[in-house]
């Protein structure tokens, strides 16, 4: 038995974890039965920390300690790609991290993946090729719109990359240090949450703030959640806050 550090995924029938220690399991939702089991290698060091798996088109795609992106299929676990996002460098083991511990994101038949002290990649879901990648650090992930890519990195610059070719459009500096969570995308802007309990709501366009609320004073830490109209951020303290964006005004307000 191992920890789960993020949330389990749901499609078809079949829940997905991953485990600290590396591994995926599928369990039937009804009986709970075990379907297949995945493990990876794990590193000496690594960040303590999952990233949730994706679930799309009958397929799992989770990212792994050892800076690998692997693609199975969801009913019988079979292994169809995989691809090292980022590579090991270095002499310690600290220099040589490069989980992949953030948010994934998929659109338009591309998965989105960042790891810690590697690369932000977009990779094709069917072959498993990567179309574009830069270098990049982050423990937080992504998310992606139609657009642009939108990444957390490990300093808390937030990144809008282009999304077809991975270059940087814009990137907010004046949240460095405060320990971001992965971005949403939330009524046309791009939310943020910080390691003070704020939440950052930022223009898709340029980056700029756009509004700002404290959830909770202790911090915030896990990944949001959007249904709808709705943003879900829930805080180190306890607090779970429920909120959304009020339209303007006809005068403007």
């Amino acid at each position: 038995s191992s920890e789960i550090l993020s949330p389990p995924r749901i499609a078809q029938g079949v829940v997905v974890v991953h485990t600290a220690d590396g591994r995926l399991v599928a369990l039937d939702a009804l009986s709970g039965h075990v379907l297949w089991r995945y493990q990876s290698d794990i590193p000496v060091l690594t960040l303590r920390g999952t990233s949730s798996p994706l679930l799309v088109h009958g397929r799992v795609v989770a990212g792994f300690a050892n800076g690998k992106l692997v693609c199975l299929d969801l009913q019988r676990g079979h292994v169809l790609w995989a691809v090292a996002i980022a590579i090991p460098r270095g002499r310690t083991d600290l220099e040589r991290v490069v989980d992949i511990d953030g948010e994934l994101a998929f659109r338009d038949g591309v998965v989105y993946a960042v790891s810690y002290q590697g690369k932000a990649a977009a990779v094709a879901l069917e072959t498993g090729q990567v179309l574009w990648s830069r270098e990049m650090s982050s423990y937080a992930g992504l998310a992606a719109d139609d657009e642009r890519v939108y990444v957390s990195d490990a300093e808390g610059i937030v990144w809008g990359l282009e999304r077809h070719s991975g270059a940087p459009l814009w990137r907010q500096v004046h949240l460095r240090r405060r320990y971001l969570t992965a971005p949403a995308i939330h009524g046309g802007s791009v939310a943020v949450g910080d390691g003070e309990g704020y939440l950052h709501w930022l223009s898709p366009e340029d980056g700029r703030f756009l509004a700002r609320w404290r959830v909770d004073s202790k911090g915030l830490y896990a990944p949001m959640a959007v249904a709808g109209p709705t943003l879900y951020a829930y805080g180190r303290g306890g607090w779970l806050a429920a909120l959304e964006i009020e339209p303007k005004q006809e005068d403007g307000t």
